[in-house]
């Protein structure tokens, strides 16, 4: 990217950043305002999210609406203002302590079925199935080794993904599959760093 589009934006960012305090600064969240499981599970984990108008994380750059935030009052802010119909994005790497696994079950089936192959371990973990891959969110640690590149695995770090409650461009729902859980231990790809 050239230094004036980075200078564009770091300045947009500023600026949604001054609009998002003002109008905080002035928001009540309306009587019986409930958040979707998904939204509530994304403050719980404190994953850094953002809404966007489109249906595509290639598209998302165009659409942003607000900055990527952990807190509630934001997430209420934005749920009251776009509802449904706002997709949420999020980032991963250090900035947000997330990192997130995506696995391909038609390339990668060693990689999944080992993480399932503990149903504990799949139950307690926060992921959810985005066309036909499965999305695994971690701790984010400075220090990952690099997983070996396979087919079908794919470390997001750094990077922005879509995750629940969204909807991909053909129309299907994101959801986790259990809201209820937990981001897993980056321990696991340490031990894991040679996925295939």
């Amino acid at each position: 990217m050239s230094i004036d589009a980075l200078d564009f934006l770091a300045k947009l960012q500023k600026q949604r950043r001054r609009e998002l305090a003002s109008a905080l600064a002035h928001f009540l969240p309306p009587p019986g305002l409930q958040l979707p499981e998904a939204l509530e599970a994304a403050i719980r984990n404190q994953l850094m999210i953002q809404p966007i108008l489109a249906r595509s994380e290639l598209a998302s750059r165009s659409s942003i609406v607000g900055i990527p935030s952990a807190d509630r009052l934001a997430i209420e802010f934005w749920y009251s203002q776009y509802g449904p119909d706002a997709n949420w994005l999020m980032e991963t790497g250090a900035s947000s302590g997330v990192v997130a696994l995506e696995v391909d079950p038609n390339l990668a089936r060693y990689a999944l079925t080992h993480l399932i192959s503990d149903p504990l371990t799949c139950q307690r973990t926060l992921h959810f199935e985005a066309n036909g891959k499965w999305q695994v969110l971690f701790e984010y640690v400075a220090d990952l080794p690099p997983i070996q590149s396979s087919p079908g695995v794919r470390l997001h770090s750094g990077s922005s993904i879509l995750v629940p409650p969204s909807r991909t461009p053909s129309g299907v729902e994101l959801v986790y599959q259990n809201p209820r859980a937990r981001l897993l231990p980056a321990d696991w790809l340490r031990k894991e760093r040679s996925i295939r």
